[in-house]
């Protein structure tokens, strides 16, 4: 059986905050983030507005551009996973960057 996302559950509203806010967080501007999206200003305004939709493919994009997934966006989570493996990367460089700053001793 498939299993189907409920749309009426989804906080559209909060969704739509979630990307003008990423935007704004990244530090881009409404045509930046259209050029990059190969599209007209316009259409981010539309879709921070919700007066237009967007797509799945579309939603995944934007998750590229903002560094976030689409969970983020769609209901302000983040996977699980997504936090374990940043903290074990984290992890990982600072483990690199104290064998680098190590002395080196070689006899």
């Amino acid at each position: 059986m498939d299993k189907k996302v409920n749309v009426k559950s989804l906080d559209v509203e909060g969704m739509l905050g979630r990307l003008k806010a990423k935007r704004e967080e990244c530090g881009y501007t409404q045509e930046e983030v259209a050029e990059l999206l190969d599209c007209e200003r316009s259409s981010i305004s539309l879709y921070e507005t919700g007066k237009r939709g967007i797509s799945i493919e579309l939603l995944f994009k934007f998750s590229r551009i903002y560094h976030v997934s689409a969970d983020y966006i769609l209901n302000d989570k983040e996977p699980e996973y997504t936090s374990n493996l940043i903290s074990d990367i984290r992890k990982l460089c600072d483990q690199y960057e104290r064998c680098n700053l190590s002395p080196n001793v070689t006899d």
